[in-house]
């Protein structure tokens, strides 16, 4: 396999200003101040981003930050037939930059996207619209070109509902979604990717079938995997998970504070090692953070400002490295390699790569920008090649002197 490098000090061009431990929330049927996204932090505060009214940009139904640059992507639902689809801004400061739009989906009602996440190669996985025999589903948006693929649809027809939510095992490639029938199933795409198995059904959230969101928990000590899950059942009976593996599924009642009815996405922030969770629908709309056993702590508080839909957290740990894509074709292809690490705001940083022991190169020297990221990207020509014939490093230097980052054998296939 045979690398094309770019010339060894390439400073970071991403300028997203979700700082590290903060997290942004979408909104549908926002009202004034809201434009249709938040900046909200564990302090309590929430700030309003701007930009959207004028780029005609409402009615977002779900919400994501990028694994590498962490730039916003946004999903359009029903109510906003002029501005459909998949796009990809970044923020400078609290104003969101021009929102290119990369995908549509064409056969999924109207267009509308339940919810995003990513693969192991860093391409938006996406759910939304009646699963086959319907024409919604899971659909892959490769980051580099927008081409759009239904995961779902190779296979056998499901029982009849709505995929309104996904996550990603970024260390399997297991993708997980909820469909909105047989009260609130929850299913497994095996990875890793391209993900070609066909779905298995892990279990429901018994409690009502509007499943609204899932989030992957990996195992903590002894207790395994598990996939958390929001859905629109009553008071306290709205929050829950069930094995990753499968099985049946187990209510979590909120302590102190006892869930509100209607809880509508939930997100495993790993940085914190606990989970952000908005309601949607009843007045005050709330966002809260809670442990894996059900102990919240109320955030912030919306009032009618619109309806939260979907939350993600800048919740990469400090010194991860990340390296896309992963797993590449057989056949040689112009392509484009993108890294990225987080550490502090402000800190300078570089990458290399090695083969062997020995150093290829260093590249991306440049400042930690607001999120705590720093990336960059340079084009290749890839093959399969041999799993691991490459190890990329990552290096800050800061406040706590010099860090370096563990290293990631590259490519994964």
């Amino acid at each position: 396999m045979r690398l094309l490098f770019c010339s060894a000090c390439l400073a970071s061009v991403s300028v997203a200003q979700v700082a590290p431990g903060e997290a942004i929330q979408s909104f549908f049927s926002n009202v004034a101040p809201i434009e249709g996204l938040a900046i909200v932090n564990r302090s309590g505060t929430s700030v309003p981003v701007t930009g959207l009214t004028a780029q005609g940009i409402q009615n977002i139904n779900s919400v994501a930050l990028d694994p590498i640059d962490n730039s916003i992507w946004i999903g359009s639902i029903t109510q906003a037939p002029t501005t459909h689809g998949l796009r990809r801004a970044t923020l400078t400061g609290t104003a969101l930059g021009p929102a290119a739009l990369v995908a549509t989906l064409p056969t999924a009602p109207g267009g509308s996207f339940s919810g995003i996440a990513f693969d192991q190669n860093g391409n938006p996985i996406v759910s939304g619209g009646a699963v086959p025999p319907g024409t919604g589903g899971v659909f892959r948006v490769i980051r580099a070109t927008g081409a759009v693929t239904n995961l779902l649809s190779p296979h056998p027809a499901l029982p009849a509902g709505t995929a309104n939510c996904v996550s990603v095992d970024q260390a399997t490639g297991d993708i997980y979604f909820g469909v909105t029938s047989a009260g609130g199933a929850i299913y497994r795409l095996p990875g890793p990717f391209p993900n070609t198995a066909p779905p298995v059904l892990l279990g429901t959230t018994v409690t009502n079938q509007t499943i609204s969101g899932v989030s992957f928990w990996p195992a903590h000590g002894v207790n395994p995997a598990r996939v958390y899950w929001t859905n629109f059942a009553a008071a306290n009976s709205c929050v829950g998970y069930v094995p990753a593996a499968g099985g049946a599924a187990v209510t979590t009642s909120g302590t102190p504070t006892a869930w509100p009815a209607g809880m509508n996405w939930i997100n495993y922030d790993r940085r914190q090692d606990d989970f952000w969770l908005c309601t949607a629908g009843i007045d005050p709309d709330q966002v809260y953070t809670m442990t894996d056993t059900g102990a919240n702590t109320l955030v912030v508080g919306f009032g009618a400002q619109g309806s939260p839909s979907a939350i993600d957290a800048n919740d990469a740990p400090a010194g991860s490295l990340r390296v896309v894509p992963q797993y590449l074709p057989a056949t040689p292809t112009l392509t484009t390699i993108e890294v990225s690490m987080s550490w502090n705001p402000g800190d300078i940083g570089i990458f290399g790569i090695f083969a062997g022991p020995t150093l290829i190169t260093t590249f991306g020297l440049g400042i930690f920008n607001g999120s705590g990221t720093l990336s960059t990207s340079f084009p290749a020509v890839l093959g399969a090649g041999s799993p691991g014939q490459f190890t990329f490093l990552g290096a800050s230097l800061g406040a706590s002197g010099l860090q370096i980052t563990a290293p990631l054998s590259w490519p994964a296939n």
